[in-house]
């Protein structure tokens, strides 16, 4: 009876001690507070309505090379903050400022949604709510987020952009 005692803990700490072994790793690979990631703005896609007219009377075709730049600070294991700047898609320079928050950090997929304020646009300041879907760990030394914004009646089309994100630190 002794014997069987002993042979059955030694068997549960043989398999517990891999299982917590994975969960202290997952813990280190999560997205930690004051982490600082540099976000690189690149390409988009406008999906239906090809072009749109501007405030000259021209018709323009989207732009869909919109190179920019902007900081993450993580602020807690889900949440950060967010500020930049790009060429958006009326070939205007725009600035953004807002709060994020994201799931699943140390899995290879994650979603997210931002939720801040952008100019640039025909109104000076516009409020911004952008779900993404991200690509890679949140703590990884790069990962990418697609954005996906809905269509708005009379400003956009559905528009797909994506981002690259560089962990600085």
């Amino acid at each position: 009876m002794k014997n069987r005692f002993l042979a059955a803990a030694l068997l549960v700490n043989a398999l517990a001690l891999p299982l917590s072994q994975a969960a202290a790793q997952d813990r280190v690979d999560e997205a930690k507070k004051g982490d600082v990631t540099v976000v690189v703005s690149g390409l988009s896609h406008h999906f239906g309505q090809r072009s749109y007219w501007d405030e000259n009377g021209q018709n323009r075709k989207w732009n869909e090379t919109n190179y920019g730049a902007g900081l993450e600070y993580q602020l807690s294991k889900h949440f950060y903050v967010a500020a930049g700047g790009y060429k958006n898609s009326i070939h205007r320079a725009s600035f953004y400022g807002g709060v994020g928050v994201e799931t699943n950090g140390s899995k290879p997929l994650g979603l997210g949604i931002e939720a801040g304020l952008i100019t640039g646009y025909e109104i000076p300041v516009v409020p911004s709510v952008i779900p993404y879907v991200r690509i890679g760990s949140r703590n990884a030394p790069v990962n990418f987020k697609i954005n996906v914004i809905p269509p708005i009646k009379g400003l956009t089309p559905a528009v797909v952009a994506l981002q690259a994100r560089i962990k600085i630190g």
